[in-house]
């Protein structure tokens, strides 16, 4: 007795059920990832090579071009700098001081800022740069 099929089994493999998968873990990925969102003073930073610094409760002081500081957007003059970072960092145990200066700041003004934040208890002082 001879027994034949009348349907061949699929040989062919559907792309489309793959595709799926890919964009379900592309969004997955795209919207469990975190950005670092920078802070909304306008500066230009200088450029470097060094690897990126993760901003994790960072303390952000910010100098612009015409001299203003800001700490954590909130416009501050060099006398208030190192009571307020020294309150932060109370609150932030840990937390670095992360200097934003434009590239055209004189050097004396982020020394300045530097000093301050030392002042203040600061042991983490980092100087954001741009990429090259």
């Amino acid at each position: 007795m001879n027994l034949t099929t009348r349907h061949k089994p699929m040989a062919a493999f559907s792309i489309i059920s793959l595709a799926d998968i890919v964009l379900l873990l592309l969004i997955y990925f795209l919207l469990t990832s975190t950005y670092v969102v920078s802070q909304g003073i306008k500066v230009r930073l200088p450029k470097a090579e060094a690897e990126r610094v993760q901003e994790v409760q960072n303390i952000v002081v910010s100098v612009t071009k015409e001299g203003k500081i800001f700490l954590n957007n909130r416009p501050v003059t060099v006398q208030e700098l190192t009571p307020k970072i020294h309150q932060l960092l109370k609150e932030r145990p840990g937390a670095a001081i992360v200097l934003m200066a434009d590239e055209d700041v004189r050097i004396q003004e982020a020394v300045r800022v530097l000093e301050a934040s030392a002042k203040a208890g600061g042991r983490k002082l980092i100087i954001a740069t741009r990429e090259r």
